[in-house]
């Protein structure tokens, strides 16, 4: 096989048909790892390239074209990942079997998330190929690393959807209660998110499985979109909680402090407290959440993971905002604010959810720059439809 030949099945594109030709599963993990190399290199030629611009620069200090840059590559990593998570789907035999085949990508996955639990109890998750359920769960958490960066909805609601039509969550669920390891072994175990946006795993207290972060995502999609399944997605992380309890007493009981444990429960405990803070609009207290962070059990102050972050802030921007928009909040005010999108699509106010300052105690300078620019990414991509209905002062009080 040419060098050209192998690119343009490892590079190969979404395209919004399921292709007739399906690759392989090896060379759909190929595809995958592809990506997210891809990404690493990026992010290291971009910090080396801001490097000696200081190390207290801020986000908004670097270059407009460096940000566009990054935004470029990764609607193309984008991409890459949506027909690996395409193709994945329909090489597991569902599309196909079910006469799916000719839908979108995004039609297969409201059917296959709105199907009942019983009609695909017997089609996959339980003969799946192990390898095909880690790609499964690698590809989800990349997919929905991407979309928040670029702030693609269409992208992560898809991967809402394809999370839920292939149970990730629930598999990761009952791995940590019939293993009893709080989910240290099986399908989510591993530390996806973190290494993209920091370029390696977090060390210490700071570890967190990806299937934490993709269950408080489910949660609080399912808040903000008021879709009416919070509830249970909240029973599975207060079960998630209660294991890691049984996890930490046991590890006392033998003089082993878990600190990776304490972490995990102070984590799901705050998630499940923004319960009350979502259905309340309380977004003051959500926004100084994100930016603060919250309090572990010792004591200790620690940032919300850079996902969970730049997650929440694409939920106020582009489910809260355009609510309030839709239901014409700005026309409440005199004079009447314009909420049109500026020429250009800069501009514009959105959530200015800034990296934390406080990684900077956590991560060295490289992690923390490259994490800076995400978050200045998504600022700019979502900027382009246009501020909130909001007084700058009003705003400015709200997300500062």
């Amino acid at each position: 096989m040419s060098d050209e030949e192998r690119t343009k099945w490892l590079r190969r594109s979404y395209t919004r048909s399921i292709p007739t030709t399906l690759r392989s599963l090896k060379q759909l993990e190929e595809s995958a790892a592809d990506a997210e190399a891809q990404w690493h290199e990026l992010a290291k030629s971009l910090v080396s390239t801001t490097e000696g611009e200081g190390e207290g620069e801020r986000e908004e200090e670097v270059p407009m074209e460096i940000r566009r840059e990054i935004s470029r590559k990764a609607e193309a990593f984008a991409s890459q990942l949506k027909a690996v998570m395409q193709e994945l789907t329909a090489q597991m035999g569902r599309a196909a079997n079910l006469g799916l085949d000719t839908q979108t990508f995004e039609q297969y996955c409201v059917w296959a998330a709105a199907t009942s639990q019983s009609s695909l109890s017997d089609v996959g998750l339980v003969d799946e190929d192990r390898r095909s359920c880690e790609l499964l769960a690698r590809v989800c958490m990349l997919c929905l690393c991407v979309s928040v960066v670029i702030g693609d909805l269409e992208l992560l609601v898809s991967t809402m959807s394809f999370a839920e039509s292939h149970r990730l969550v629930e598999r990761y669920t009952r791995d940590i209660s019939y293993c009893g390891n709080g989910g240290c072994n099986g399908i989510l175990r591993s530390n996806v998110a973190c290494t993209f946006f920091l370029g390696c795993p977090h060390d210490g207290a700071t570890r967190l499985p990806d299937g934490d972060v993709l269950s408080a995502c489910i949660l609080l999609y399912c808040l903000f979109t008021q879709s009416g399944k919070a509830a249970t997605i909240a029973t599975s992380l207060t079960a998630q909680g209660a294991s890691l309890h049984a996890l930490e007493t046991a590890s006392e009981s033998e003089g082993v402090l878990d600190s990776s444990a304490l972490y995990r429960m102070s984590f799901l405990h705050t998630v499940l407290q923004m319960l009350s803070w979502v259905e309340g609009e309380d977004f003051p207290r959500i926004h100084r959440c994100l930016v603060g962070g919250f309090h572990t059990e010792d004591g200790t102050r620690v940032p919300l993971p850079p996902l969970i972050s730049l997650f929440i802030s694409v939920m106020l921007h582009m489910i809260v905002r355009r609510r309030l928009v839709d239901a014409r909040l700005h026309d409440a005010f005199r004079p009447v604010i314009n909420v049109e999108a500026p020429a250009g699509g800069d501009g514009g106010r959105s959530v200015r959810v800034q990296a934390p300052y406080s990684l900077g105690e956590l991560y060295d300078s490289c992690r923390g720059r490259f994490l800076g620019l995400c978050f200045a990414i998504q600022r700019d991509c979502m900027s382009v439809s246009g501020p909130w209905p909001l007084p700058t002062t009003v705003y400015e009080k709200l997300f500062y």
